[in-house]
């Protein structure tokens, strides 16, 4: 095990998983999966690490079957998830980053990636300057003004 992992790590991983599923266009029962494990491992009595450790089965919890079981153990042996990594290299550097702004989940990406031009931080910065992002339904100012501090120039 490489430090300690705990069931908020996994959480946070299982989200994120889900999140860039769903931007991708996957499966909206396999996002839906990943959402429930997290929700899952959330509400556990004790931490998943030690369940693992005792030699426990993952897959006798609610909501976690063979692949999110094999996932699960994955991120605590290995602080990371193998099949989360390729998914963020198959997709564009800027639609992950913007995926991993608070306050925004997949409808509100998608609904950006689809009305800006050329996407890009460049790009999502103007609109955001702009009030263009505002104007998209789903993103109000509040969503704009994070996106905007996110993107801005350094």
């Amino acid at each position: 095990m490489n430090g300690y992992i705990s069931n908020d790590d996994i959480v946070a991983v299982l989200y994120d998983f889900a999140e860039l599923l769903e931007i991708d266009g996957a499966d909206p029962f396999r996002v839906q999966a990943y959402r429930a494990a997290a929700a899952t491992v959330t509400n556990l009595p004790k931490q998943a690490a030690e369940i693992v450790g005792n030699d426990g089965d993952l897959t006798r919890l609610p909501n976690i079957g063979t692949e999110i079981a094999r996932n699960i153990v994955e991120i605590i042996r290995t602080g990371e998830m193998a099949e989360l990594e390729e998914l963020e290299h198959s997709m564009p550097v800027h639609l992950v980053e913007l995926a991993r702004i608070p306050g925004l989940g997949a409808k509100r990406v998608k609904a950006i990636v689809k009305n800006i031009d050329v996407f890009s931080p460049g790009r999502i910065y103007q609109a955001a300057c702009s009030g263009k992002l505002a104007e998209i339904p789903g993103i109000g100012e509040k969503t704009q003004a994070s996106i905007k501090q996110h993107f801005a120039p350094n």
